[in-house]
């Protein structure tokens, strides 16, 4: 099991001039899948996103350790991997291309066998030479998580966990696909990594 947390202290997020985070102090660990829940407005995307990129805080936020405002942005890229509630996809792209593109493999026949695997585990198989534009927001959904999964391909890191932030994970996913979506992550964490969730649905949250 890899050694590692996220925690904050005191953490003040300012956006020009609201403050959507004051005084914030969390702990999430390496090996679990820690929820943030909250309804709309309530600072749970601001959280995710000063987790993400270590930009304009004051406080403190560590990374397995580390100051996260000291951590290389290319070097935070092999830490941790976000998935904003909005979805971004380049519509020009299939499934395939789109997921290809965070593949580290150089191997062909290991690039296959990775994007393979993670089609499989996400109910992608048979979409990956769709073009994005023609997906249901449920497939954007997981196609963007297998990006984020593609990006953190093992759970550790040099021995230290790596992180995935999911805001909102779980909206627009339809129910029967949901299950897929959270062994996957039990999967991950269970190999060391650690995952951080917001969620305005708490039922949802404490399936996990």
């Amino acid at each position: 099991m890899a050694n590692g947390s996220f925690q904050t202290r005191d953490l003040v997020i300012r956006r020009r001039r609201e403050t959507p985070l004051q005084g914030v102090t969390m702990q999430a660990k390496a090996g679990e899948i820690a929820s943030i829940i909250g309804p709309s407005q309530s600072g749970k995307s601001a959280l995710l996103q000063a987790l993400a990129d270590g930009l304009k805080y004051q406080g403190s936020i560590t990374l397995n350790g580390r100051e996260l405002r000291d951590i290389h942005p290319a070097e935070l890229a092999l830490q941790r991997s976000n998935i904003a509630q909005e979805t971004n996809l380049d519509f020009l792209f299939t499934v395939r291309e789109a997921i290809n593109i965070n593949l580290r493999a150089k191997q062909p026949e290991k690039r296959e066998q990775r994007l393979s695997s993670v089609l499989k585990q996400l109910n992608l198989t048979g979409l990956d030479n769709k073009q994005c534009s023609l997906l249901t927001s449920c497939e954007r959904q997981r196609v963007a998580l297998a990006r984020s999964f593609i990006q953190m391909e093992e759970a550790t890191f040099g021995g230290q966990a790596r992180w995935l932030l999911l805001d909102e994970p779980f909206i627009d996913v339809a129910s029967d696909r949901i299950d897929t979506i959270i062994e996957f992550l039990k999967r991950f964490t269970a190999a060391g990594g650690g995952v951080i969730l917001a969620s305005k649905d708490r039922i949802l949250a404490e399936r996990i």
